[in-house]
């Protein structure tokens, strides 16, 4: 009797989540899910006290240090590379044994768990499961589409202080204050190039690599993004999803909308 509502608590305990009322994302520990909200809010309470970049969770933290240190304290008995984390070191192993957990199958990029890897075979199959039912617009993540549709309610508490824009997340109201501060804290490791944003280092990268991964079904081009495939695509649809809101032109882009517009009165 005892052993068994011993065995009742603990599938109590594990079934016990913390729950993200933005996107929906559940968490086991209440800790978690404190770090988790801070991706929503930008709060980034954890400061290196070498450089002084901010971070959302001390863990982050701890990983940046090893930057400034050079710590590399994990290393492996086959080839002696070492790594700054016992998880980098485990996902090298497998590599080894011809294994690999978390790979695309598209690309071969590797990812940390399964759900990043879901999310990342979306970015080459298109997909996005979730649709606003009041634009028709879709989105790849739950969160992102929680975001869109305050687009629609006017929740948009976050404002600009410099030009009153106003923003539903924190964390999108800074990655705008960007444009007023001309800050650009990500650089790239090659060349040094600085940009605003992390994707950006990552779109850029691809320039000294000439990685193309992304390649068109129907003649073969091949792309260094997707957005730059799914661009090309329209050449053989004939697809011109923006239009012009005063003679209903069509284009293929919006840039393209934008130039026209300055010469339609």
């Amino acid at each position: 009797m005892c052993h068994s509502l011993m065995e009742s608590k603990m599938v109590q305990r594990e079934k016990k989540s913390f729950h993200c009322e933005i996107c929906d994302k559940q968490f086991k520990r209440s800790w978690q899910l404190s770090e988790h909200l801070r991706t929503h809010t930008g709060e980034k309470p954890y400061h290196c006290g070498i450089c002084r970049k901010a971070f959302s969770c001390n863990s982050s933290l701890r990983r940046h240090r090893t930057v400034h240190t050079g710590e590399r304290p994990y290393q492996c008995k086959i080839c002696s590379k070492t790594f700054s984390f016992s998880s980098n070191l485990k996902n090298h192993i497998m590599t080894h044994a011809g294994m690999s957990p978390h790979q695309c199958e598209i690309c071969g990029k590797t990812c940390t768990s399964n759900s990043n890897l879901t999310k990342h075979v979306m970015v080459h199959t298109g997909e996005r499961p979730f649709n606003c039912e009041i634009c028709g617009k879709s989105f790849m993540s739950s969160s992102n589409f929680k975001m869109h549709k305050m687009l629609h309610s006017g929740d948009s508490p976050f404002q600009c202080e410099i030009c009153s824009k106003s923003f539903s997340s924190n964390y999108n109201l800074n990655k705008h204050m960007t444009v007023h501060t001309g800050e650009k804290p990500f650089n790239c490791e090659i060349c040094g190039k600085a940009f605003s944003r992390r994707c950006h280092v990552t779109r850029h990268n691809v320039v000294h690599t000439g990685e193309k991964p992304f390649q068109c079904e129907i003649c073969d081009k091949a792309f260094s993004s997707n957005y730059n495939l799914s661009i090309h695509v329209m050449v053989h649809t004939g697809e011109r999803p923006f239009n012009c809101e005063i003679c209903g032109k069509s284009f293929s882009r919006k840039s393209h909308v934008t130039r026209h517009n300055k010469s339609c009165n």
